[in-house]
């Protein structure tokens, strides 16, 4: 069935998880040509992320996903407590003149980004 010619409940969204096609998953090629099906996922350990690795950078760093959602994020008050290791004082007065209008909260939608129910 096509999303369009689907009557039934739910958002938009809902339609067209319910009218994926079940050959549309996440995975990668093989060297040999062999399709691999499996989730990515950053520090996986599957046959996909043996042969192609993702790799963190900063913003996964700082609490994003691998997908680079949002584009722009919603921004919180730099808190030195959210930091896995201890920071100098140096260090937070740095990063609170660099920072000075806040850090990205990862935990809400970015901004003008619109999440279906």
């Amino acid at each position: 069935m096509s999303i369009r010619a689907d009557q039934g409940e739910g958002s938009l969204l809902a339609k067209i998880a319910r009218n994926k096609p079940a050959e549309l998953v996440d995975g990668c090629i093989g060297i040999d040509g062999e399709r691999i099906s499996e989730p990515v996922v950053y520090g996986g350990s599957g046959r996909c992320a043996k042969m192609y690795p993702v790799h963190g950078n900063p913003r996964v760093a700082a609490g994003a996903t691998i997908s680079g959602e949002p584009l722009k994020c919603g921004l919180k008050p730099f808190n030195p407590s959210d930091y896995m290791q201890p920071l100098t004082s140096d260090q937070v007065g740095r990063l609170k003149t660099t920072f000075s209008t806040g850090v990205c909260d990862y935990t809400k939608p970015g901004v003008g980004q619109r999440v279906d129910p």
